[in-house]
């Protein structure tokens, strides 16, 4: 069930460009033919739903090598994202502010406990945890950066990342 309510709410959010932010549990319900308790049986809230949500279409790129995802981190998730479900809905709800940057959130948060293990059998000189949410930082920084620039390629980017992050390590 609550994969169904998810692919619907997907549908609202894709096809007809619902935006997240007015979404309503009445009308995912509705979607769905479901009585809001049945809802509530499954998910907190609609941010609870759209993390799962988020988590399912991030199932494949979580299965990915940790250690290509630190390596080349443009053109790994850029290989992944492009034509993915994750950007039709990105794309979908550019009009409102807050599905993206919920998305980032979670992203964001992903990819420091993905640090957090791609940083344990290196011999480093700072706190762990604050390693890895600079490696993160680091590619978000970059990635912000290049939507300023021409064009720039993926590899150009990986190349630009691995320059910055070359000397975090002993």
């Amino acid at each position: 069930m609550k994969l169904t309510i998810w692919k619907t709410t997907y549908r609202l959010l894709t096809e007809q460009k619902t935006p997240f932010s007015k979404l309503s549990i009445r009308a995912i319900c509705e979607a769905c033919a479901i009585h809001h308790t049945s809802f509530y049986y499954h998910f907190n809230d609609k941010f609870d739903l759209f993390n799962f949500g988020i988590q399912q279409l991030l199932a494949d790129y979580e299965r990915l090598s940790i250690q290509t995802k630190f390596t080349s981190p443009f053109s790994v998730s850029n290989t992944f994202f492009k034509n993915s479900d994750l950007q039709l809905l990105i794309t979908a709800q550019t009009h409102d502010p807050l599905a993206p940057s919920l998305i980032t959130r979670y992203a964001e948060k992903q990819l420091v406990t993905e640090a957090f293990l791609y940083l344990e059998n290196k011999t480093i000189s700072v706190p762990q945890q604050l390693l890895a949410q600079q490696l993160v930082r680091t590619i978000f920084t970059i990635s912000d950066w290049s939507q300023t620039q021409a064009h720039i390629s993926d590899t150009e980017l990986d190349v630009l990342y691995q320059e910055l992050t070359a000397n975090l390590f002993i």
